[in-house]
């Protein structure tokens, strides 16, 4: 990604994903007053040459996880 710089080493090398596990690694507000909770999967980087993993965002719009 043009731009994109890792804050630890500087390297502009830089992979994007997401995190994962057998189960899926999720963000769940703890503010939801329903039964089913909404959450969203978290985006990353992860610079190729030190191995610095930053700038964590959501898939999903914040605003689309609580009940506003």
């Amino acid at each position: 990604m043009e731009g994109k710089k890792c804050p630890k080493c500087g390297s502009e090398d830089i992979l994007n994903g997401s995190l994962s596990s057998p189960y899926g690694f999720t963000f769940t507000p703890n503010s939801q007053d329903r039964l089913f909770k909404k959450s969203s999967f978290i985006l990353c980087s992860a610079c190729k040459d030190c191995g610095a993993v930053f700038d964590f965002t959501l898939s999903d719009q914040p605003n689309k996880l609580t009940n506003r």
